[in-house]
C-alpha cells in the first residue's frame, strides 16, 4: 500500500468520523432544523420578550414555533375534549401554539410558549441530566399542593417533562440546582413567571370574588331566615295580642282609662317594629339578589376567559 493510498484513506476515516460527529451533534442537528425557518411577525415579537439565551434560541427556531388558528391546532395538537384547555403542544420535533385571542390574557402565549420550549429541552437532555434534575423536580411536586393536584393525570415519566415545564414557567425562587439549569434557557426565569402570573391572575381573583360573594350569600341568606322566622313569631303574637286588646276594649270595665291607651301605644310601636323588621328582610332579599346577580356575572366572565383559551369551544367551521 502505497502512501497516496495511505493518506487517502486517512481522509476518508477522518471525513467519517466528522460525518459521524455531525450527526450525533445536537447543536449542528438544531441548526439543520432550523434552515429556512423564519418566524412570523407576533412570534418573534414573544421569542423577544421571553429573553432567551443563544442556546435557547438555537432550540426555539429548531423548534420552528407557530401560532395556529383553532381547526389547525386542533389538529397538529390532537386537542378535541371541550373540557380541557390545551394551550400549546410540542410534537413531531415541532411547537405549536393556540392564537388566544382575548385582551385580557396578555401573557398566555408568552407563558405558553416558554412552557413548550421547555419540553424541547427536556426532549434533548441525557438520561443523566434529567435524573440530576429529578430530585429537586420531585421535591416542588410533592411539597406544592396545586402542582400535585395538576399533574395527578401524567405518568411518572411524563410527569418529570411536565415538571420540569411549569417548574420555571409558574415559580418564582427556585432551587440553586434548577435555577442554574434554567438560567442556559432564560435570562431572567422571573420575568417568564411574570406572564404566566399575569394571565394566570385574571382567574385567581375572579376564584377569589366567587367565593367572597359565596361567603355573604350564604351569610345574608342566614339572617334572611333567622330574621324571617322572628318575623313571622312576632306577627302571629301581635295578631293575638291585638285581638286580645279588641276583645278587651270592646268589654266594659276591662281596661281603665290608662290601660287602655298605654296598651294601645305598646301595640302601635310593636306594629312599627314589625313592619320595620319586614323592611330589613325586604332591604336583605334585595342586597341577595344583587349578590347573585353579581355572581352569575362573575360565572359568565370565568367561562368566557376559559372558553376564550379552549379551542374546542368555538363550533366546528361549516
Amino acid at each position: 500500500m502505497n502512501r497516496r493510498t495511505i493518506i487517502s484513506i486517512l481522509v476518508i476515516a477522518v471525513l467519517a468520523m466528522v460525518a459521524i460527529w455531525l450527526a450525533n451533534s445536537q447543536g449542528v442537528r438544531d441548526y439543520l432544523l432550523a434552515l429556512g425557518y423564519e418566524p412570523s411577525k407576533e412570534v418573534a415579537e414573544i421569542e423577544k420578550n421571553l429573553d432567551l439565551t443563544n442556546e435557547a434560541k438555537g432550540i426555539f427556531n429548531a423548534s420552528r414555533p407557530d401560532l395556529e388558528s383553532r381547526d389547525d391546532f386542533n389538529y397538529y395538537c390532537s386537542s378535541y375534549d371541550q373540557e380541557i384547555s390545551v394551550l400549546g403542544c410540542y410534537t413531531g420535533g415541532k411547537i405549536y401554539l393556540y392564537d388566544v385571542e382575548s385582551s385580557e390574557l396578555n401573557g398566555v402565549k408568552e407563558s405558553t410558549m416558554a412552557h413548550e420550549l421547555l419540553h424541547a429541552v427536556w426532549a434533548r437532555l441525557s438520561d443523566g441530566e434529567r435524573t440530576a434534575l429529578s430530585g429537586s423536580l420531585m421535591k416542588l411536586y410533592n411539597e406544592d399542593e396545586k402542582l400535585s393536584k395538576d399533574l395527578q393525570i401524567y405518568d411518572e415519566k411524563n410527569r418529570l417533562d411536565e415538571l420540569h415545564s411549569r417548574a420555571a414557567t409558574q415559580i418564582a425562587n427556585l432551587p440553586s440546582d434548577l435555577e442554574a439549569h434554567y438560567a442556559k434557557y432564560f435570562k431572567n426565569q422571573d420575568k417568564v413567571v411574570a406572564y404566566y402570573s399575569k394571565y394566570n391572575s385574571k382567574f385567581e381573583t375572579l376564584s377569589a370574588e366567587l367565593e367572597r360573594l359565596e361567603n355573604e350569600m350564604a351569610s345574608i341568606d342566614d339572617e334572611i331566615e333567622s330574621k324571617t322566622n322572628e318575623y313571622k313569631t312576632r306577627v302571629e303574637a301581635l295578631n293575638s295580642e291585638i285581638e286580645g286588646f279588641n276583645d278587651c276594649a270592646n268589654t266594659a270595665g276591662c281596661f281603665s282609662a290608662n290601660e287602655f291607651y298605654n296598651r294601645r301605644a305598646e301595640l302601635v310601636a310593636e306594629q312599627t317594629s314589625v313592619a320595620n323588621l319586614y323592611n330589613e328582610i325586604d332591604q336583605l332579599v334585595k342586597t341577595y339578589n344583587e349578590k347573585v346577580s353579581e355572581y352569575n356575572n362573575n360565572i359568565l366572565r370565568t367561562q368566557n376567559l376559559q372558553n376564550s383559551m379552549n379551542s374546542n369551544s368555538a363550533p366546528p367551521a361549516v
